[in-house]
């Protein structure tokens, strides 16, 4: 048999093609039992290079043969990527956030996060613990079902966690019972008689010499193979069990005995074990087709990758002086003197886009996204938590330095926008006038005081277990700005009019970054008094908008937390807050709101659409992992929601932005191999200053903004600002709408890979 390896670089076949054994036909299962959870898949697309996706079966003839027909094609409304669970969904029993003035997490009513994906499955269809899979082909049956509920010992496990989605395929042969058969391992050969358990009547036996490989591969090489061997596979784990671990160094088969009504039914199985045992070998020699949208066939998509990748591109947009760790080598120091003009260090910190501005409202924004992300997902990807951390602090530090003036001022921007705007330079050569802008009681900003005062609050909690001291510092501060921005209210663009806006005014107002504020420091401090805070708020309108703008969205589902985990009473009305902005975004749903493109894509508006792709995409992952604890589910109209149905949604999104779209375009940079190639992004377009030590100009740098060629640096990871209505896209620089990449489009994506990384694991 092939090596593991061997298994990584396989080739789509046709299926006509004459490489094709076809040795799958006769083999017959039921598809779209329990939702489509296990599929027939044949390995093969047809001439026009469409995925096929089922098979119909005709009924088996007299001889005891089955015909196949062609497989028809696959559905454009179908989901692309619910076949890709590895041993299940993921299931949150515990949570992120951790205690005040404990190094521990937040109690959820259950045990902390389970050792593994498969080990957090539970039932969303059904009840836990209750479903029972039957996986039958001409009169093999084999039972799924937790061990307690077995008195009997005569039923086997499949070995993982019970409580596993009930899962059928095949169709039951007339006169086997549905309980009391005999199923036993044995050795010898040929066939005997025996005695059924429940009616004394005479059953035939079979032997069954199943290949050993066949059973190792689905145990243990579990990226998961839905393919027409999947009913012998699980079979075969379910029935093997302990037994088959003892003895597997002994044989290389293993030896099934069944029991049958009359011996007709024998050669009926052997002839279905003899083409399992052949469609098994083929199985390792032909690719597996996965479900995908209409718009052509995708591989699998590695999230961790992208998650890695997403972290990566906030090192491109770091201000000051880099650590030595630094990824993108081919960025250096800038921004040195920032903040001079004030006598106050402003060094550090993120530039928001593809200019050289740091905008502190969407900063803060990114920092409380990255922050939240961790809390909610962070400690199933271990791997990359430090490295968010890095993300989260980054900023944050900035801002600590931003609220050293506090209470008489709060810095919120380094750069004059209109100045740099009309430059094409690389952050390191800079040379526009690096102005300090500020609010204060006079010319107040609770919008962005508020939302820094969110982004300290949430990274305490991020750095509590590890950094007490620096979290308490973080808390403090966000106290301070928080009190700040409710004592002296007003919006920061009215006070800085022309300087924000148009880049990043607050067209929302204040009320919500308010809420917001609020909603962490609850969060954050477990005092009742902040509750009573946004309760007195009195916003009661609502938006089908989360953004670095608007937060109510945000609020509300974070908000919805305190009752759906925490079980506090108090906090109900945001529940019902919470799902009135679900139900607005579904695409499914009767009382949605927003508008999705030909190709899927939820689409707002056509500046930067992406960002609330992603955000929303996140809000949607967390109020599923909410549901999840709380086993609750809710209806938009006629439409139940259930956390399923949450992932399946967001997972379509992320999937869209990594390649599965009409254009077949990932408009993450550096991931795939189709990705855009002239995002507008200053530092990423000129060639580096460690290749190029040459200053380059305000005006000299044009010259590479209107060049043809690709960008000479890859900013690795930036989400671009994506397609428009229509999923078209211009890889042109000139098209910032479009190409431009963003803190706050990546933020949010980073909890939503968090958790699809850990949902679909490889």
């Amino acid at each position: 048999m092939a090596d593991a390896a061997d298994l990584q670089d396989w080739e789509l076949l046709s299926s006509h093609s004459s490489e094709d054994p076809k040795p799958f036909e006769g083999l017959d299962g039921d598809g779209d039992s329990y939702g489509g959870a296990i599929e027939l898949d044949y390995f093969s697309l047809d001439s026009e290079n469409r995925r096929i996706e089922k098979a119909s079966l005709e009924e088996e003839s007299e001889e005891g043969g089955v015909d196949s027909d062609n497989p028809t094609r696959g559905d454009p409304g179908s989901d692309s990527r619910d076949m890709e669970r590895s041993r299940g969904e993921v299931e949150f029993t515990g949570s992120g956030f951790p205690v005040k003035n404990s190094g521990g997490f937040w109690s959820d009513g259950s045990s902390d996060y389970p050792s593994s994906p498969a080990d957090g499955e539970g039932g969303e269809h059904g009840n836990e613990g209750d479903s029972v899979a039957e996986v039958g082909v001409e009169g093999i049956k084999a039972g799924h079902q937790d061990p307690s509920d077995d008195e009997s010992g005569k039923n086997l496990d499949f070995g993982g966690s019970g409580g596993s989605e009930g899962i059928e395929t095949g169709h039951k042969e007339h006169g086997v019972e549905k309980s009391g058969e005999l199923v036993k391992m044995g050795d010898g050969s040929g066939s005997s008689e025996s005695v059924s358990n429940t009616e004394g009547e005479k059953k035939v036996l079979a032997w069954w010499k199943m290949p050993l490989d066949f059973i190792k591969f689905y145990a243990f090489k579990m990226r998961p193979v839905w393919s027409i061997s999947i009913a012998a596979a699980i079979m075969a784990f379910a029935m093997l069990g302990r037994k088959w671990y003892k003895m597997k160094h002994k044989s290389r088969t293993i030896q099934l005995k069944i029991a049958f009504d009359d011996k007709q039914r024998v050669s009926q199985l052997k002839l279905h074990a003899a083409r399992l045992n052949e469609a098994f070998m083929v199985v390792r020699r032909v690719p597996i087709i996965r479900r995908v949208p209409a718009v052509g066939v995708s591989g699998y998509h590695d999230y961790q990758d992208a998650l890695s990748k997403s972290l990566i591109f906030f090192e491109g947009q770091r201000s000051g002086k880099l650590p030595p760790g630094q990824n993108l080598k081919w960025r250096t120091v800038s921004g040195l003197t920032d903040g001079s003009t004030e006598n106050v260090d402003l060094t550090g910190g993120y530039y928001d886009a593809g200019d050289n501005v740091k905008f502190g409202f969407p900063m803060a924004f990114t920092a409380t996204m990255l922050a939240w992300s961790i809390l909610e997902f962070g400690r199933w990807m271990p791997k990359e938590l430090d490295h968010a951390r890095e993300a989260v602090r980054w900023g944050t530090d900035y801002l600590l330095k931003a609220c050293s003036a506090l209470p008489e001022a709060l810095y919120v921007q380094v750069g004059d926008p209109n100045a740099d705007h009309k430059c094409w330079q690389r952050a390191e050569d800079m040379n526009t006038p690096r102005s300090v802008y500020k609010v204060t009681p006079s010319n107040p900003g609770s919008d962005v005081a508020a939302e820094t005062a969110a982004a300290l609050a949430a990274a305490s909690l991020v750095f509590r277990p590890v950094d007490g001291n620096y979290s308490k510092e973080l808390l403090q501060t966000a106290e301070k700005a928080f009190a700040f921005a409710d004592r002296y209210r007003g919006n920061y663009s009215d006070s800085l009019s022309s300087v924000v806006c148009p880049f990043y005014c607050s067209y929302s107002g204040y009320q919500d970054e308010l809420l917001w504020g609020a909603a962490w420091l609850l969060m954050a401090t477990q005092n009742s008094s902040y509750l009573s805070y946004v309760r007195s708020l009195g916003i009661n309108s609502d938006s089908d908008t989360f953004s670095w703008d608007n937060k109510i969205p945000g609020a509300r589902i974070l908000l919805a937390r305190e009752y759906l985990v925490e079980k506090n009473e108090a906090a109900s009305v945001f529940k019902e807050q919470a799902e009135r902005f679900v139900c607005s975004v579904l695409p499914d749903s009767s009382s949605r709101s927003v508008n999705y493109t030909p190709g899927g894509l939820l689409y707002k508006l056509n500046g930067s659409n992406l960002q609330y792709v992603t955000s929303t995409s996140f809000l949607l992952s967390a109020y599923a992992k909410y549901l999840k604890i709380s086993k609750q589910t809710f209806s938009c109209g006629d439409m139940v929601v259930t956390p399923s149905i949450l992932r399946k949604v967001v997972q379509k999104q992320v999937d869209y932005i990594l390649g599965d779209n009409p254009r077949g375009l990932s408009y993450m940079v550096g991931f795939g191999n189709n990705f855009p190639q002239r995002i507008h992004h200053r530092g990423s377009s000129i060639s580096s200053i460690l290749s190029n030590s040459q200053n380059i100009g305000c005006e000299q740098g044009f010259q590479y903004y209107y060049a043809a060629n690709a960008n000479p640096n890859l900013l690795t990871g930036a989400v671009v600002g994506g397609p428009d209505q229509n999923d078209e896209f211009s890889d042109d620089r000139s098209n910032y709408a479009q190409s431009e990449p963003a803190t706050y489009i990546n933020a949010p994506l980073v909890g939503t890979l968090f958790y699809l990384a850990a949902c679909f694991k490889p």
